[in-house]
């Protein structure tokens, strides 16, 4: 799936998430986005404009947002674990 197919896909499903919660209840929006593209063996082309397309769009629908571009494994892994001591229950949370 490409990535702004995905992104597509991802707003309408949150547009129509938030739209159904009453608005007194309204969760926090957080997002983690991770673009690693400079793998030694096999780099990747699109992994830093697609992480840096979605984080255009969630930030538009109120998200706020992390982003890591070519972090190592254990940067990812501290921020996987402050993300998701971060989450408040009813929080809408992505990790891409």
């Amino acid at each position: 799936m490409n990535a702004m197919r995905a992104l597509v896909i991802v707003s309408l499903v949150l547009g129509l998430t938030t739209a159904a919660l009453p608005q007194t209840e309204a969760p926090g929006k957080k997002a983690l986005l991770v673009g690693n593209q400079t793998y030694r063996d096999s780099p990747l082309k699109n992994p830093g404009n697609d992480v840096r397309d979605f984080n255009s769009v969630l930030r538009d629908i109120g998200f706020k947002t992390q982003v890591l571009n070519d972090a190592s494994q254990q940067q990812i892994a501290e921020a996987v674990r402050q993300f998701a001591a971060n989450l408040a229950p009813g929080d809408l949370a992505i990790f891409f």
